[in-house]
């Protein structure tokens, strides 16, 4: 390919969030899911299965979200 056509395909992408955007929006996430967390925390006086699982599912969110951070952070730190 040549120069010009090289340019013109980036030139046609879409521009891509940064790492850093990327990072910033996992923590938003992550602060969210802990929300969730205790609103299911909150539902044990009333609804004990529902509350566990909320918690659960929010256990397993936060662990996956810990692990895209961690990639994230590992490409962030390969790239610099």
């Amino acid at each position: 390919m040549t120069n010009d056509a090289t340019r013109a395909t980036a030139e046609a992408l879409p521009e891509t969030p940064k790492l850093s955007e990327a990072r910033d929006i996992l923590t938003r996430l992550k602060d969210l899911n802990e929300l969730m967390f205790m609103a299911g925390e909150g539902l044990f006086t009333t609804s004990r299965s529902a509350a566990s699982a909320i918690t659960a599912g929010c256990d397993e969110i936060a662990k996956k979200l810990v692990e895209v951070c961690d990639i994230i952070d590992a490409q962030k730190g390969g790239a610099a």
